[in-house]
């Protein structure tokens, strides 16, 4: 058993190229070996903007991203065209932040009911709508939004290497508490996973081999063998012996193309994908949709149709967008990554800690307009966590919060994971435990964490909730999305009744919080 200590304020030093606030000079890491100027940080209690402005221009739209990003300009001529072969205009209107302006009936549409009103059905609505000047389609110039270098500067995987000629790779925090100290290095080669002997319950540093929760079987809670005999479940990232598959019939002389450690891992991770980019109906007009970035070879049910992935990447960009109104930015202490963007665009990393590949995004529309915004990520059948919620501020104080609350916690319920876990700052404890029926963590949950890579914050608290079970499978019910409809706006009926909207109590900051 390998145990390091770490400063608890440990920051690189200045040789790595990196902005320093301490006078630790002994070991630094650089992420994507860019420098990062490292500021005091703040989380945003709710505040209101310096300036609220025209709301107009504070929309979360995708024609607003597209004209922010400088691709096309507002007012700028489009019309809608039936096909390739048929290029005659058969509407035309101006494209303005909030939507088309029909030239035939001065008002203000969606691309969709753009499309609609031109010819009566919804279907591919970016690829047909063309901006004249530039002949080219919204879906275009949505891929051109998205590819540009400061976009695909945010997409970058998280490498975090040793600089110089050191050589000590494992990360200075716990996996736990993210903090520094005396720490229990795993035993297994090349894993660089850290935690303290209390966060996993232990009296004591094991005086033997210790292999953290991530190297160590699943199945059977044995350390690993031969490197080629476990397989990394794509759900719950968990190490299991191919031998210790509850699945007598696997062979273990063939490595399995989709490994999942149990069906219930198996089950999430296919409705998951197929519920990505779909848009799910919900009162009032409003819809959510779960969302995640695509990488080429990904089996999400999106990621084959052009136009469902370009959109789905296109309102991510818009989620980090909001997130980044909402909060101050958030860097980890010991890598310097930013870990909201790492966690809205999904990003994996060399180290487990800040590997955040598992992320979704879930975002609440109304009439293209993203109003709220929530960071979710799904370990198994017992726990789901949610770090990050934040709504618009030109949309606070009007349940909006809540509204996406019943969403996930009707979706989470279908896919019949049993905890939801936030961290959350002490201020907001009451708010989210009167108004929402959140809970201190009881001991089964504790010991669910000790497994898990979660996310914490070193002056948050964690608070959970038990998800209902589908009222007699009215939620289970022929609810997976069917993957071949292309217009993906089929939905699923996820609304539950929870009896969550009966007031509106906003959270505003709806916050989670500071690594630092």
């Amino acid at each position: 058993m390998v145990v390091r200590s770490k400063k608890t304020n440990h920051l690189p030093s200045s040789s790595s190229g990196i902005s320093c606030t301490s006078n630790d000079t002994g070991n630094g890491f650089v992420a994507n070996e860019k420098q990062v100027n490292v500021a005091p940080v703040r989380p945003r209690r709710g505040r209101p903007p310096k300036s609220r402005g025209n709301e107009n221009e504070r929309m979360k739209t995708i024609l607003s991203w597209i004209i922010n990003c400088n691709i096309v300009q507002e007012y700028a001529e489009v019309c809608y065209v039936h096909n390739d072969a048929d290029q005659q205009p058969l509407k035309v209107g101006k494209i303005m932040r909030e939507g088309i302006l029909c030239n035939c009936c001065i008002k203000v549409l969606t691309a969709e009911n753009f499309q609609y009103h031109a010819v009566g059905k919804v279907n591919s609505p970016y690829e047909r709508i063309i901006v004249m000047d530039m002949n080219q389609s919204l879906l275009h110039c949505m891929t051109k939004a998205w590819n540009h270098p400061s976009e695909v500067e945010r997409h970058k995987f998280n490498m975090i290497v040793g600089v110089g000629s050191y050589s000590d790779t494992y990360d200075d925090a716990c996996m736990i508490c993210a903090d520094g100290g005396e720490l229990m290095c795993c035993d297994r080669q090349n894993c660089n996973s850290t935690h303290h002997y209390r966060c996993m319950d232990m009296k004591d540093v094991p005086a033997s081999d210790w292999f953290c929760p991530y190297c160590a079987c699943k199945l059977c809670g044995n350390p690993p063998r031969e490197e080629e005999l476990a397989e990394t479940c794509l759900q719950c990232e968990k190490k299991y012996h191919r031998e210790c598959h509850p699945d007598r019939e696997l062979d273990i002389n063939r490595i399995p193309i989709i490994p999942f450690c149990e069906q219930g891992c198996k089950e999430i991770y296919e409705k998951l994908e197929e519920m990505v980019g779909a848009s799910n109906k919900l009162d009032g007009g409003y819809t959510w949709t779960l969302l995640r970035r695509m990488e080429n070879g990904d089996s999400a049910a999106g990621n084959g149709n052009i136009n469902i992935r370009t959109e789905c990447h296109s309102k991510l960009a818009i989620a980090w967008s909001l997130m980044k109104e909402c909060f101050e930015p958030i860097t980890d202490r010991h890598t310097r990554i930013d870990v909201i963007q790492s966690i809205v665009y999904n990003i994996g990393s060399n180290y487990t800690r800040i590997n955040f590949r598992g992320f979704y995004t879930a975002v609440l529309e109304k009439d293209g307009e993203i109003i709220c915004a929530a960071s979710l990520r799904i370990h198994g059948t017992k726990l789901a966590e949610m770090p990050f919620i934040a709504t618009n501020p030109i949309h606070r104080r009007k349940g909006m919060c809540r509204k996406l609350m019943s969403a996930i916690e009707s979706a989470l319920c279908f896919l019949k994971v049993e905890h939801l876990i936030i961290p959350s700052v002490r201020q907001k404890e009451r708010a989210w435990t009167k108004g929402f029926n959140f809970t201190r963590l009881d001991d089964e949950v504790k010991k669910q964490i000790m497994c898990y890579n979660t996310m914490m914050f070193h002056d948050s608290i964690r608070l959970q909730k038990v998800m209902l079970p589908p009222d007699n499978g009215q939620v289970a019910r022929e609810a997976v999305i069917n993957a071949g409809n292309q217009s993906r706006n089929v939905g699923i009926d996820l609304n539950q009744q929870m009896d969550l909207n009966r007031d509106s109590i906003d959270l505003n900051q709806e916050v989670i919080h500071n690594m630092e």
